[in-house]
């Protein structure tokens, strides 16, 4: 049979009691003073080492004072209406290892004096007892040494009674206390205070109720604590503690968590005051924290003044159940925290810092309820971001999803790892500041899907709000997100978008930078620019705003409103492209030369125009091929308009019309051979004798197609004025068509020669175009006639020679010029 050493000790103080020689018996039963000899059986009170004491029921309720110093062995309370007070500035030493057996009231302090009053174990032969069915009241004045229980250094004591009131459990050196029973704080505004080390087992509890607090100065190992606890200087220690109720650490303190871990279903509050002194919550072990409850960083507004952290080398590890909240810190940067639960800034206005190393494994959250997490080296994994969560400095997220706020402050950057599902918003320095705000992509690869949006703040140039992708990085950014406002994304990686880019910003462009997969993406500027830059772009749908400038080469894309290429600018094209908008090539029209280059064989598809908005050379604005490689095909659909130039090998069966929008006169040069479609619409603006729109060339022209001739602002020329509307080389073939205005008998005939192509304003009679009428012209119709010349044969404009044209001709000769 096993007897526990507090049984054992207790089975010896009661056989003392009857046995030893040394031993006095109190025998008044109305009390007195122990120094008084008359009241113990042995006509001498008990005061030496050897000695023992025994306060009997005598049938009565009684109160002993010790008014003396006594050093002795053992004490016995034997009755539950006996009560033991140690009179004011005294002690009571138990000295050998022995103990006390209370089955009444042991008071220390009798009048609650700010006289220290001690209870002193010092048994340096072994453990001792504080035993009994009785209880034990510190009665002091609201110092706690005023009422102490002391146990020296080496001495091991087992409490079994319940210890009120307030005073001190003062634990020296290596001594220790058993606690199995509760400790309470009960007097208002006062504390019961613990030092030194302390096993709370089988019953043992703290709490402090009616506003008295248990102040613990030092190790508290199991057991329960129930609430009213504070943690009062940088000694104090928990490890395998479970606690309720209300506690905390003091401002200015340090506790510390074993390796056996704490739970806590309670409410935990580091910085009790809330006080500019720093108080922390640290791992001395590698330790867990489990529970329910929540651990409140109660800072007065610097991070620092409130913390839960580890220290190196000792992670920590927080359960799925536990809430952190308030203002203050956490710190990972000396070892890891696994963070299973939930991280709260719910401190209006005030930040709650993540720094070092978290894994939310999937389970965790960080996030706010009127207050900001801000995460300031924080490398996390596995989060949920909720409410309101900044960056400041140099941050990693990997596998983490958002579904609140998540902004990059001035100054700030964080990479990204792996997936970020972003259901929520993330901004890219939100102040508008010119300190960079930047997410990286250059360690592992990342993927940012959802439904979310991606808000660029830059207000001064695009990179004050970028992404960067490394080099031997990808980054994929879903079909749900949105890219908004202005700002960078450079990707010397690979950067794959599927959703929508839109710019925002009149004087910042939303910029992409390097190399881009936009297969099923969106590109807009409604207010602002979309600016491709220095990029390699594979696909995209182009609504409006875009502009391309440096130089960039591009496939696969399809524009459906206001593209641009930028002065200086050129778009090298290695696959077919589709316009169902305009595409404008030197968007400023200065004379910095823009330019738009078939490197392969590329067609323009689609329904739009390609205008050439050179500032007055046609070098200002191109549009070609390369030409070795290079072969440009634009169909019937497309329409090149504007000033500038067309080189390099193409074929160009849409609408070729020189100047703007009818308006203004423009010149198209062509340089390179340039052959015409049957479907080819060559459209000319004559705007007055010298102001009309032309072709130049330094190449070969292959006519087809239809040439329509236009009078604009309500000119009409003179019979016999001549244009010269295309300049070329070498030029082969005529239109089939000829669309001229007729105005009084008068029309455009157009002379091909070759090398030069006139339009002459003349009678329909003039066939041999000397811009007279004369018999020489019906020599010329004959011919006309016979070669099926329907230009000069068709006299009746009816679209085809025959013989009526000679009656017509007769008639337009007569009606004259």
């Amino acid at each position: 049979m096993r007897i526990s050493k507090s049984a054992a000790v207790i089975a010896s103080l009661v056989l003392s009691a009857g046995t030893a020689s040394a031993q006095a018996t109190w025998n008044n039963s109305f009390g007195g003073i122990w120094s008084d000899n008359m009241n113990w059986d042995t006509g001498s009170a008990p005061l030496v080492a050897g000695d023992s004491a025994i306060f009997p029921n005598l049938g009565m309720a009684y109160e002993v004072i010790c008014n003396v110093n006594p050093t002795i062995d053992s004490v016995t309370i034997n009755g539950p209406t006996q009560q033991l007070t140690i009179g004011d500035g005294k002690m009571l030493h138990i000295a050998t290892g022995a103990g006390i057996i209370n089955e009444g009231l042991l008071r220390i302090n009798q009048t609650a004096s700010v006289f220290d009053t001690r209870l002193f174990y010092d048994a340096d032969l072994g453990g001792t007892v504080l035993a009994g069915s009785g209880t034990v009241e510190l009665n002091g004045a609201g110092d706690p040494p005023d009422a102490r229980i002391v146990v020296s250094t080496g001495t091991t004591l087992d409490i079994s009674q319940p210890v009120s009131g307030t005073g001190m459990i003062e634990v020296q050196g290596t001594g220790l206390v058993n606690m199995s029973a509760p400790i309470t704080a009960n007097v208002s505004g006062q504390d019961l205070r613990i030092t030194g080390s302390m096993n709370l087992v089988g019953g043992g509890t703290l709490e402090g109720i009616s506003g008295g607090i248990v102040a613990v100065n030092g190790k508290i190992a199991g057991g329960n604590i129930l609430g009213g606890v504070e943690f009062g200087s940088s000694s104090a220690n928990l490890d395998g503690v479970t606690l309720a109720g209300d506690n905390g650490i003091r401002d200015s303190q340090t506790c510390r968590i074993g390796s056996n871990g704490i739970v806590n279903n309670g409410f935990f509050t580091i910085n009790t005051a809330g006080s500019v002194f720093d108080t922390i919550l640290l791992s001395d072990a590698p330790c867990s924290i489990a529970g329910t409850g929540t651990f409140d960083l109660n800072g007065a507004g610097d991070a620092n003044d409130a913390r839960l952290m580890t220290s190196t080398g000792n992670p920590m590890t927080i359960g799925s159940g536990i809430t952190v909240t308030g203002n203050g810190v956490i710190r990972a940067d000396l070892a890891p925290i696994t963070m299973q639960g939930a991280v709260i800034a719910d401190r209006a206005g005030e930040d709650l810092n993540l720094e070092g190393t978290f894994d939310f494994m999937g389970t965790g959250s960080i996030g706010s309820a009127g207050g900001i997490a801000f995460l300031l080296g924080a490398d996390v994994t596995g989060a949920s971001l909720i409410g309101d969560v900044d960056v400041g400095t140099a941050s990693t997220l990997t596998d983490c999803d958002n579904t609140g706020t998540l902004r990059m402050r001035a100054g700030a950057s964080i990479t990204l790892e792996n997936t970020l599902t972003n259901d929520g918003t993330i901004t890219l320095n939100p102040e508008g500041s010119v300190f960079d705000s930047t997410i990286h992509v250059n360690g592992a690869d990342a993927v940012i899907d959802g439904t979310g949006t991606i808000t660029f703040n830059a207000t001064t140039q695009p990179v004050d709000a970028a992404f960067r992708v490394g080099t031997l990085n990808t980054l994929t950014i879903g079909a749900g997100q949105t890219l908004l406002g202005s700002g960078k994304i450079g990707s010397l990686g690979m950067t794959t978008i599927q959703g929508a880019v839109i710019a925002t910003s009149p004087t910042v462009t939303l910029k992409l930078e390097n190399n881009f997969d936009m297969t099923g993406a969106t590109a807009q500027g409604t207010t602002g620019v979309v600016e491709i830059s220095i990029a390699d772009l594979t696909g995209g749908t182009m609504l409006g705003g875009v502009e391309f400038s440096s130089s960039s080469v591009a496939r696969g894309f399809t524009n459906t409103a206001d593209l641009g290429i930028r002065d200086s600018g050129t778009l090298d094209l290695d696959g077919d492209i589709t316009n169902n908008g305009t595409i404008t090539i030197n968007t400023a029209g200065s004379v910095f030369d823009a330019r738009i280059n078939a490197m392969t064989h590329v067609t323009v598809g689609g329904t739009g125009t390609i205008f050439l908005n050179g500032a007055g050379t046609p070098a200002d604005a191109q549009l070609g091929a390369t030409e070795s490689t290079g072969f440009l095909t634009l169909p019937a659909t497309q329409t090149i308009i504007g000033n500038g130039r067309i080189d390099g090998p193409a074929s160009i069966a849409g609408t070729l019309s020189p100047g703007v929008d009818d308006a203004t006169e423009g010149v198209i040069g062509l340089q390179s051979d340039i052959a015409l479609a049957p479907t080819t619409t060559t459209q000319i603006d004559v705007f007055a004798i010298d102001v009309y729109d032309k072709f130049t060339l330094n190449a070969n022209l292959a006519l087809d197609g239809t040439i329509s001739l236009k009078l604009r602002s309500g000119y009409v020329p003179f019979v016999g004025d001549s244009f010269t509307i295309i300049d070329a080389g070498t030029v082969t073939g005529d239109f089939a068509t000829i669309d001229t205005p007729i105005i009084g008998g008068r029309l455009f005939r157009v002379i091909v020669n070759s090398g030069d192509i006139r339009a002459l304003w003349t009678c329909i009679g003039d066939v041999n175009l000397d811009g007279t009428l004369s018999p020489a012209d019906f020599s010329a119709w004959v011919a006309a006639f016979n070669a099926g010349d329907t230009q000069l044969g068709d006299q009746n404009l009816d679209g085809m020679v025959s013989p009526a044209d000679f009656s017509a001709w007769v008639a337009n000769f007569n009606s004259g010029c």
